[in-house]
């Protein structure tokens, strides 16, 4: 089983707080049959000295699982507001993706709302070789409220298959996967890895 959406890092955003419960977690990971965790701090604005604090904070676990004995692997990726990935060039799309992945990178979803250009930042990821990967578009018992009751996000099944119409066409007509509604918040196909 993978996890491909975890804050197992100490100190890099709300996950583990050091690392001594960063190996606890990877231990019970490890223990219910999962093999390989993606570590995805949340990135909510372009900030590389958070990118490498996330790479020193990863090494650093990998070294304490495996001193632990622990057999997980442990791939790093962000959890990346959709504003940044819209704002930043390829190469740094590139680092944000998920390892060994192919070029899949996990866009962290609002609680409220479909953002804007939405529909045009997922094309241009998917069209430069990127797989967009919706964190949460949908989450908790009460799908449709979340933090202090705001309405919580629901996506708009249309504007997928749309976003699906789209890509094919600009591959000549060739679909290359296929995006259902109910494959949203899944990586299609699964991940490859290392």
């Amino acid at each position: 089983m993978i996890d491909t959406h975890s804050h197992l890092l100490p100190g890099v955003d709300h996950g583990c707080p050091d690392l001594e419960t960063s190996v606890l977690m990877a231990g019970a990971a490890a223990a219910a049959g999962v093999t390989t965790v993606v570590c995805t701090p949340h990135l909510p604005d372009w900030d590389s000295g958070l990118v490498r604090e996330a790479r020193r904070a990863i090494d650093e676990v990998r070294r304490a699982v495996a001193e632990a004995g622990i057999t997980l692997t442990l791939l790093l990726g962000f959890e990346v507001a959709p504003a940044v990935a819209s704002a930043v060039g390829q190469e740094e799309v590139q680092t944000l993706s998920i390892e060994g992945a192919a070029g899949a990178i996990l866009l962290e979803m609002p609680y409220t709302g479909w953002p804007l250009l939405m529909e045009d930042m997922l094309f241009r990821l998917a069209t430069s070789g990127f797989r967009p990967v919706l964190a949460q578009p949908v989450t908790g018992r009460n799908e449709h409220v979340g933090r202090r009751g705001q309405p919580r996000l629901r996506p708009d099944h249309e504007q997928l298959r749309r976003l699906r119409r789209r890509d094919t066409a600009s591959r000549g007509g060739v679909p290359e996967h296929r995006v259902e509604p109910a494959q949203v918040g899944h990586v299609t196909p699964p991940l490859a890895v290392p």
